[in-house]
């Protein structure tokens, strides 16, 4: 096994295609961790990141022969988390969708003595929205957020893994930043204006 470990994941990815498909164990226990870990910091569930993980391996597989040796394999495989984690938002942004629409038919059906809305909402509700006016930023502006502030990944580390210049990852975060004040400012106005 120490030579197995000593071996470029070019070399492994060369004997798996080759037919050697117990080596495909060496290439996840190498990457587990840090596509985990990108996983979760965007989608800030260790379920949802577990099948991010899953599904990135599963998906290099499939794939592998069409992968490019000469490239470093790291900022591959993160590439697919990201558009994994991105497939993941995409298909429970249409769940809460549905899922609202629902809600309000329920609202409707209820009767005029229940509790302001105002002061019926919790915490959570409140939390939800902040991650709500995430959630609604550009993709690339939510991955570079995830990735910087609740990774902790620097911007080198931030581009290397979205495959953008740093300079793109810095002009990301300031505008993202300038997006999401503008967007609590209007919301804020918004709701003060109608006596909420």
């Amino acid at each position: 096994m120490n030579e197995v470990n000593e071996n470029s994941d070019s070399e492994i990815i060369g004997q798996v295609i080759r037919g050697d498909t117990d080596l495909y164990a060496e290439i996840i226990r190498r990457y587990q961790g840090r596509i985990y870990s990108c996983a979760y910091a965007i989608t800030q569930n260790s379920h949802d990141a577990s099948d991010v993980a899953q599904e990135v391996f599963v998906r290099f597989y499939k794939n592998i022969e069409q992968f490019d040796t000469r490239r470093p394999l790291s900022p591959y495989l993160m590439t697919i988390a990201i558009n994994c984690t991105r497939n993941l938002f995409r298909d429970r942004k249409m769940k809460f969708v549905e899922n609202e629409e629902e809600s309000r038919d329920i609202m409707e059906n209820i009767s005029d003595s229940s509790p302001n809305p105002v002061e019926a909402m919790t915490i959570s509700e409140k939390s939800h929205k902040i991650r709500q006016m995430v959630d609604n930023l550009p993709v690339s502006m939510r991955e570079i957020c995830a990735l910087f502030y609740l990774s902790e990944k620097s911007c080198a580390e931030v581009a290397q893994i979205l495959n953008i210049s740093e300079s793109s990852v810095k002009t990301g975060l300031h505008r993202a930043r300038k997006k999401l004040l503008e967007n609590y400012t209007r919301d804020w106005n918004r709701e003060n204006a109608y006596g909420m």
